[in-house]
């Protein structure tokens, strides 16, 4: 029974971790996301797609944070990152800083830098973002500066409040004053940052009207052979959660998660049912009466109590006559020896040598051995015969 509890609470659990992990979508998702394959709003795959075909497959998803230091060589590369709040760890900081020194180039679009900024002399402005962003660029090889419209995502938008004017250049505005697309000099490559990952969702690219403020921010981007594309500094990185979100993260993994908890279910339903309890083994009650008899007078026995077992065992006499023949003790003491030889078929010569020695006996008050053992002799004489 106790093993049958176990598996019950088990499916119990299995059910539940099913019911949890099944997401419904029954409403759009409009959370922050900015991954390359997420099909809400706010996922990046529109972008993604493109900037494959451009590269002609040269993208690599970078999922871990020492892949893309691998692959450093001599032709240019481009390392790319749209998130809302951009902070790596310190040590892939370290990496990516190297890797621009060698004159890589590196763009990030995210409203925070972390410790970046620090290490391009950096200061960030916050403040609270209207509905819809005025944004402008600077203008281009034939002197057109446009300006556009984008809606925020956000509680807040940010520019920079400061940022060194021999190692940076302003690209891009919002509100015609506030920076919020620079150009950093670092070593032999450049950071572009970009303060407005609002533009780079399937949203925004899906308004006809901005799509031009994009390719025109992508097109400040020196040419590079590969692009590495963060799938790690993300709001919601697969890559940074649990294992089981990488696992419905992922379709074919999905599906064989939920076939993996029908399959355990339907196991433990079966082998349930197919498992029956034991069933113990009821013994009949057992008549202790003769061994407490035996037990009892082997004590008066070696006690020498001759008279308290000469006195059981008339007792034990009285009571066998009243369960075989229904004879009363009281009727036993009165009645004749005929009618009791009568009733039991034993000789009558052998009934009155058994009444005279049980009335001699009973009211005596001291019994010796040999007096027992009359009485114990024409006691089992009389077993014998009836």
């Amino acid at each position: 029974m106790k093993g049958t509890k176990l598996y019950i609470i088990a499916g119990i659990i299995l059910l539940l971790l099913l019911g949890f992990s099944i997401k419904t979508k029954t409403k759009l998702d409009w959370s922050e996301n900015y991954t390359a394959e997420s099909k809400i709003p706010y996922g990046s795959k529109i972008i993604f797609d493109a900037l494959q075909a451009t590269y002609q497959g040269q993208v690599i998803l970078l999922t871990n944070e020492m892949k893309l230091f691998s692959r450093i060589d001599e032709e240019k590369q481009c390392y790319l990152a749209i998130t809302d709040e951009y902070d790596p760890s310190q040590s892939f900081l370290d990496s990516l800083l190297s890797f621009v020194r060698k004159g890589n180039t590196a763009f990030i679009a995210a409203r925070k830098l972390g410790g970046l900024q620090k290490q391009l002399n950096l200061k960030i402005d916050s403040s609270y973002a209207p509905p819809l962003m005025y944004v402008t660029l600077r203008a281009d090889s034939i002197g057109v500066k446009s300006q556009y419209t984008l809606r925020s995502i956000g509680s807040y938008s940010t520019s920079f409040a400061h940022f060194s004017p021999d190692s940076c250049d302003a690209l891009g505005r919002q509100y015609k004053d506030s920076v919020n697309f620079i150009r950093a000099h670092y070593g032999e490559g450049e950071f572009y940052i970009c303060l407005v990952p609002d533009a780079f969702t399937n949203y925004t690219i899906l308004q006809s009207e901005n799509r031009d403020y994009i390719w025109r921010v992508l097109k400040e981007l020196p040419p590079s052979t590969t692009l590495f594309w963060d799938e790690i500094h993300k709001p919601q990185s697969i890559y940074q959660g649990s294992p089981l979100q990488f696992v419905l993260s992922n379709g074919a993994l999905k599906k064989a998660y939920y076939l993996m908890l029908a399959s355990v279910v339907l196991l433990l339903i079966f082998y349930s049912k197919r498992k029956q309890r034991v069933i113990p083994t009821i013994l009949p009650v057992k008549n202790n009466s003769l061994e407490f008899a035996q037990t009892l007078t082997g004590l008066y026995y070696n006690q020498q109590q001759h008279t308290k077992m000469a006195k059981m065992k008339i007792q034990y006499f009285l009571e066998a006559v009243w369960s075989k023949y229904y004879i009363r003790p009281e009727e036993f003491w009165v009645m004749e020896a005929e009618k009791f030889a009568l009733r039991t078929g034993v000789e009558l010569s052998e009934i009155r040598e058994l009444l005279f020695c049980l009335n001699y006996y009973r009211n005596k008050t001291y019994i010796e051995l040999s007096d027992l053992t009359e009485i114990n002799k024409q006691i089992e004489n009389f077993y014998k015969k009836s």
